[in-house]
């Protein structure tokens, strides 16, 4: 089972699949300096861990979808803090988290 690899690739996903491929190709780089503008995007990146199992399953699932990896968590993630009709969902406040699961 392969992971994080997209059933069909986009134009931006095959050019990094490109780049990652030559990477070490002295004929794709050179040294001129490019200047750049970089700009804040808003976000930040998040690292946990998971049981190998469950990632499978993750990355399975965001297949099924069509979705890349990332774009799955953050749509579950999203449904988790913004249900929209789910019988239960927990409130986020800035205190402890408690839950009456009676």
């Amino acid at each position: 089972m392969g992971r994080m690899k997209p059933a069909v690739a986009t134009k931006p996903e095959a050019e990094a699949d490109d780049l990652y491929e030559n990477r070490y190709d002295p004929d794709e780089w050179d040294d001129l300096s490019v200047q750049i503008e970089v700009r804040p995007t808003g976000s930040e990146v998040v690292s946990f861990r998971l049981p190998a199992d469950e990632l499978d399953r993750i990355v399975d699932a965001a297949d099924a979808a069509g979705e890349s990896l990332s774009e799955f968590v953050r749509g579950a993630l999203r449904d988790r803090l913004e249900p929209s009709g789910r019988a239960l969902a927990p409130t986020i406040t800035g205190g402890p988290r408690t839950a009456d699961r009676g």
